[in-house]
This record gives structure tokens, sequence and C-alpha cells, in this order.
């Protein structure tokens, strides 16, 4: 979350430097893989794909943020 495709996403304070990840997107699909730093038990693995969506990718990437930093405040 500090450079690249990741540069502009979970900005907030909390998340910075949380995230180590790689993106991808087609038409109609996002992705996002990498190791999250969670609060309290380490560094954990994760992959999430969405896809056959219609329109705009920027509602389903704030999924992803928001499920990233769900995970990292609850564990």
């Amino acid at each position: 979350g500090i450079d690249g495709t990741l540069k502009y996403r979970m900005r907030n304070r909390f998340m910075r430097g949380r995230v180590s990840a790689k993106t991808g997107s087609l038409h109609g699909v996002s992705s996002l893989s990498g190791y999250l730093k969670t609060r309290n038990q380490g560094i954990l693995v994760f992959s999430i794909i969405i896809n056959e969506f219609d329109g705009s990718i920027t509602p389903y990437r704030r999924w992803e943020d928001k499920i990233l930093t769900l995970i990292a405040k609850q564990h």
C-alpha cells in the first residue's frame, strides 16, 4: 500500500505499510493477492478475486480494501 498500483489504495493510517500485494484486472475481473500484516497474528497470505461484474471497477477495489482492513483489525 505504498507504491505502484497500491499507491492510492488503503490510505488510512492503520493500513499504511501493512499490505504487500499484486493487483490484476481484466474486463469484469479484479484481483488482489499478497501478504497482510495483521494487528496481532503476524502475516497472513491472501487472494481476493472478484469476477463477472459490469461497470466500474472502483467499488470492487474498495471492497477488496475493506476486506483486508477488517481482517487486519480483527487479527
